[in-house]
């Protein structure tokens, strides 16, 4: 410490106290910000304290007046259209009868559509088997009868072809 002189000593002590007077002063700023915040929250509070006690206080009753005239329009609309339905007589009955004429409509449709099926059938085997028979890939009944004697015969006399004829000429 000897090594440093009074003015040297002085410059040092006024630098360090200038640091010190200036970080009391921002400390200061600092400290004058925060109780400014905390007056102007204190404040806020205050008046929201204030509010809520109002609100506490007050009775909050809603406007339901459009709502209920809303529900009785519907309600009166609902009315007239069930009575304009009660007025239409026996609708029961006029359902159950239009059921029955659909039901009777519906079976006689079916009835046509199964007999020309079952016709159409048997017109389509009778076409085809006259068809057979004009071809030739078929033979007629009185053929097969003849077939079935000739058969017959042949097995019981197998050399005997003219007989054959002969016998059935007499048929």
């Amino acid at each position: 410490m000897a090594d440093f002189t009074n003015r040297q000593l002085a410059e040092i002590i006024a630098r360090s106290a200038e640091k010190i007077n200036n970080s009391v002063l921002k400390e200061q700023k600092i400290t004058n910000q925060f109780s400014e915040t905390v007056e102007r929250l204190e404040k806020e509070r205050n008046f929201l304290q204030e509010k809520i006690n109002d609100m506490k206080t007050a009775s909050i009753k809603p406007d339901l007046s459009e709502l209920n005239s809303f529900y009785e329009k519907k309600t009166e609309e609902n009315i007239k259209r069930l009575n304009l339905r009660l007025k239409v007589p026996n609708i029961s009955l006029y359902v159950w009868l239009s059921s029955v004429a659909m039901l009777i409509i519906s079976f006689f449709s079916l009835y046509l559509a199964y007999r020309k099926a079952f016709l159409t059938r048997a017109e389509i085997t009778e076409q085809y088997r006259t068809e057979l028979l004009k071809e030739n890939a078929i033979i007629s009944i009185e053929d097969k009868n003849l077939f079935d004697d000739m058969d017959k015969f042949f097995q019981k006399n197998p050399n005997t072809r003219d007989k054959f004829v002969e016998s059935r000429g007499k048929k």
